[in-house]
């Protein structure tokens, strides 16, 4: 049985199901669309998987194949909520394909671990064939040492005779841990640029005029290795390219507490109907828990009424209206590089609509860099900052040792970065921007509550004024790499700052305040988004 990926390059399906391999390509390279054409040839000859998918956009192979759908959406199959190990054992049994949405996860790493372990539970007893498809494996499976066991290494390395595969994709194979990648005896290695990322594959394609070409590959072009092939290829076309309704193909093999699930695939809608133009809909929604009920929102409006004589007499005010509103944010986990080599602190950070930062720790603060958008680094630029970043202010001698570049290229990055506002120059020494003081050690409090679209400020990433309909996580990464280089993000989310609008009416005039929903203080909506 073979697998195809482009013209004249085909995959012994044994090789792919319970072999381990990678799939390397820095973002834009065509790493993912690779994947998804792996995964439709893996669905088409209904060869079992599961697909960790943490970006929410393999559902759409339900348009044309029976796969089923396990996430957080409504529209899913199943809940996050089930047994692992019984959706594990019924589906190896049925050979019924798995995607793990885990996008809308509050803790992303912790339910792959979780759903890893009740999977290498279950081929303890079963040793049927099952592959294990993982995106972006540097959040699983990171060069940091932990005392505890990563199981994605643990399925790298004891997963085969248990008849477990494993297939990883990364755009950084520097931050992926050297045991998983040392135990894939085949891939393919897209566009990469970096060094470090190049320096890492080194071992995987053992070919020096190949890692050359590395920077030259173009969208979608890969170099393989473990396989037999040419060279150089061009991954086919995809057959799914949306969500759209499922076809009538035939019954999956199913049985116990999925068997009804398994069998009606087909039946279940995968997209709500479009609303009516103009129309507001609730959605769900991740809200940071707001700590003021209503009755203290209440409370603190009255607060603000004019009286008829300064701080006496009555009312000459009256509360019009309270209404709720939410400040869409980006919420990122980062690790952040201490200086000594493969350690890293966690850390947290909300970026707002404007490239700016939004502290919650003690009071609402704003931190604004000032930039129009995220700026476009090459690999010397980070190189320099990320010096900065870590080691501080240095004098230039120092700086360019710790870039490691030499002197043209170092000169000519500090030049670019100067005429960026990236860095300056001061009493001998250079120092780069450091917004350290707008991380927060822990995470918001999150809670999913139903949102009116009317009431969210912000909804898109703009720049100053400019809307960029990107992805959070794509947001996320540029304003990171700017502002903290050398930083890992291992996860972006949407999330939801509450603020309330109070407005306040008398005979001849109104007054509006704004108060977040935190700390009971008066903000303003239009510094936060």
């Amino acid at each position: 049985m073979q697998i195809n990926l482009s013209q004249g390059l085909d995959l012994d399906a044994q090789l792919v199901v319970t072999g381990r391999g990678c799939i390397i390509g820095q973002s834009g390279s065509g790493k993912s669309y690779l994947v998804g054409v792996m995964v439709e040839e893996l669905a088409r000859q209904h060869l079992p998987f599961v697909v960790i998918d943490t970006e929410g956009e393999y559902a759409s192979l339900k348009s044309a194949f029976d796969v089923l759908w396990v996430g957080r959406s409504k529209n899913a199959d199943l809940s996050m909520d089930i047994d692992f190990k019984r959706l594990f054992a019924e589906c190896i049994e049925s050979d019924t394909p798995i995607i793990l949405d885990v996008s809308d996860e509050l803790d992303m790493q912790a339910t792959v671990y979780s759903a890893l372990h009740a999977l290498y539970a279950v081929e303890e007893e079963k040793r049927k064939p099952y592959l294990v498809i993982i995106e972006e494996a540097d959040k699983f499976a990171p060069q940091i040492v932990k005392p505890k066991v990563n199981p994605v290494e643990e399925l790298s390395v004891r997963g085969r005779k248990r008849g477990i595969g494993l297939l990883v994709a990364t755009q950084r194979p520097a931050n992926v841990s050297k045991n998983v990648l040392a135990q894939c005896s085949y891939g393919f290695i897209g566009r990469l640029s970096i060094d470090n990322d190049i320096s890492a594959v080194r071992t995987l394609l053992e070919d020096d005029k190949m890692l050359r070409r590395l920077p030259e590959l173009r969208t979608g072009e890969f170099l393989p290795f473990g396989v037999t092939s040419s060279g150089r290829f061009k991954v086919k076309a995809r057959e799914v390219k949306h969500i759209g309704s499922t076809p009538v193909i035939s019954e999956a093999k199913a049985i116990g507490l999925l068997a009804e699930t398994i069998s009606n695939l087909r039946s279940k809608p995968m997209v709500a109907m479009e609303r009516e133009r103009g129309q507001s809909r609730p959605m769900p929604a991740r809200v940071i828990k707001p700590r003021f009920t209503e009755e203290q929102v209440k409370d603190a409006a009255a607060k603000l009424l004019k009286k008829q004589f300064g701080l006496f007499g009555k009312n000459v005010e009256e509360i019009d209206a309270i209404e709720n509103k939410f400040v869409a944010l980006t919420l990122c986990s980062l690790r952040l590089p201490t200086g000594r080599k493969g350690e890293y602190i966690e850390r947290h950070i909300l970026i707002n609509s404007k490239c700016g930062m939004v502290n919650i720790d003690t009071g609402i603060k704003v931190t604004d860099p000032g930039m129009a958008s995220p700026a476009r680094l090459n690999e010397d630029d980070e190189k320099v900052l990320t010096a900065l970043f870590v080691y501080g202010r240095s004098d230039s001698t120092r700086l360019k040792k710790m870039s490691g570049l030499k002197d043209d290229a170092f000169d000519r990055a500090l030049s670019r970065l100067e005429r960026m506002g990236m860095l300056k120059y001061g009493g001998g020494k250079i120092s780069g921007m450091n917004y350290r003081s707008a991380l927060m050690q822990d995470p918001p409090v999150l809670e999913e509550i139903v949102v009116p679209e009317s009431s969210v400020v912000a909804p898109e990433a703009k720049a100053r004024g400019r809307v960029q309909k990107r992805k959070a996580d794509q947001y996320a990464k540029d304003v990171v790499a700017t502002l903290f280089p050398g930083a890992i993000l291992m996860k972006a989310e949407r999330v939801h700052l509450p603020v309330y609008e109070i407005t306040l009416r008398d005979r001849n005039s109104v007054r509006v305040f704004e108060m977040d929903g935190l700390f009971g203080r008066q903000v303003l909506i239009n510094a936060l988004a």
